[in-house]
């Protein structure tokens, strides 16, 4: 008969124990890998569920976050675990705020899932910036402009908040007097068009004609309505300076700032036969000048302003409404330079008192003011 001492049956116990006892602890452990929030770690862990090794690391997950796979899931060797935590992100976008709630770990990320590229767009955090909770960020999208300037056009993609923003990022200045359309505060848009008209004033000096006057005086010599020059007339030249409005290079306006005579024109004299229409004391004159005294009266000018005109028309053609300039072709009692001016004020200009004086009494208005400033420009230069 075979002998067992206790030693060896102690022994043979505990081994068989031991054995026992590390089958039990290989079947209930697995290899898993666990990814939180992008940070990967690889376990030896107990448990049969996801939820189970999620516990066992403290790891909780809310209904916003991503879980795969999901927590009743059985763990087994090679089981890998991923989870992200959502986080809130608010976002200005072209000036438009908004809150983004996302799993994503970059910024990059969260905002290609809402349909903006990074890539193309302006941010002021890095694009592969580390999302934390509540974080902020701010982007610019790309648009498409048209953009004028100077005469040409340019099509081109921009991140720029405002029309101003876009035209200093082109290094593109405007000027004082430069015309920019729409307004550099106003938000880029897709298909916006800017328009920037480069603006100059410039200064033009120009020499000019100055008509010379008729002067008519009566003579027994000559009948009704006979004339005979006596003295030929000359015109005068002046200088005159003009501030010009250029835009985009080319000519909008000018206004003349000064002017000056250089030579002073010489009056042709001549004469008229007694009884002729042409002299200043006729009726037809007298007719003339009632009318003109009551049109100034209209516009609230008194005797001293009809003097004035008085004066000013006797020297051009002593109211005449056939008095014409045979060498400048000047025509009718305000000396129309050419006569057909006065077709502005009406088509019967050729005869009709009313609608000379009507012309006559615009043209002092506009450039001289009142009868007594065109009065006092004639006296100093010799015309109107």
């Amino acid at each position: 008969m075979r002998r067992i001492t206790v030693a060896g049956l102690l022994v043979g116990i505990i081994s068989a124990m031991t054995l026992a006892g590390l089958g039990v602890a290989s079947s209930a452990t697995s290899d898993v890998t666990l990814t939180v929030d992008g940070s990967t770690t690889s376990l030896h862990v107990t448990g049969s569920t996801v939820a189970d090794v999620l516990a066992s690391r403290g790891v909780t997950v809310n209904t916003q976050d991503y879980l795969t796979p999901d927590l009743s899931t059985p763990i087994k060797d090679g089981t890998q675990i991923e989870v992200s935590h959502a986080r809130t992100l608010t976002a200005t976008i072209d000036g438009q705020k908004t809150t983004i709630v996302t799993t994503a770990n970059t910024l990059s990320s969260a905002l290609a899932a809402i349909g903006v590229n990074p890539s193309s767009a302006e941010l002021s955090v890095p694009a592969q910036s580390q999302i934390a909770a509540n974080d902020q960020v701010t982007v610019q999208t790309q648009k498409m402009v048209a953009l004028r300037a100077g005469g040409v056009t340019a099509y081109f993609l921009t991140t720029a908040a405002t029309v101003g923003d876009l035209l200093t990022a082109r290094g593109i200045t405007v000027g004082a007097d430069d015309r920019l359309t729409p307004a550099a505060d106003t938000a880029v848009t897709d298909d916006l068009a800017v328009t920037l008209q480069r603006v100059t004033t410039v200064q033009e000096t120009v020499e000019a004609d100055i008509p010379f006057l008729t002067v008519s005086k009566s003579t027994a010599s000559l009948g009704k309505g006979e004339t005979k020059i006596v003295t030929p007339g000359v015109n005068g030249t002046a200088s005159q300076v003009f501030n010009v409005v250029m835009v985009d290079g080319v000519e909008e306006s000018r206004t003349m700032v000064s002017e000056t005579t250089l030579v002073a024109p010489i009056d042709q004299v001549q004469q008229i036969g007694l009884g002729s229409s042409l002299g200043a004391n006729t009726p037809e004159a007298a007719a003339a000048q009632a009318i003109a005294q009551q049109m100034l009266a209209d516009k609230g000018l008194g005797d001293d302003q009809f003097e004035c005109l008085v004066s000013l028309w006797n020297r051009e053609s002593h109211w005449n409404i056939y008095s014409q300039n045979t060498s400048s072709g000047a025509y009718g009692i305000p000396q129309a330079l050419p006569g057909s001016k006065m077709a502005s004020a009406g088509d019967d200009w050729q005869t009709n008192p009313t609608t000379q004086i009507t012309w006559g009494l615009g043209y002092i208005e506009k450039r001289y003011g009142d009868p007594c400033g065109a009065w006092s420009h004639f006296q100093s230069n010799g015309w109107y």
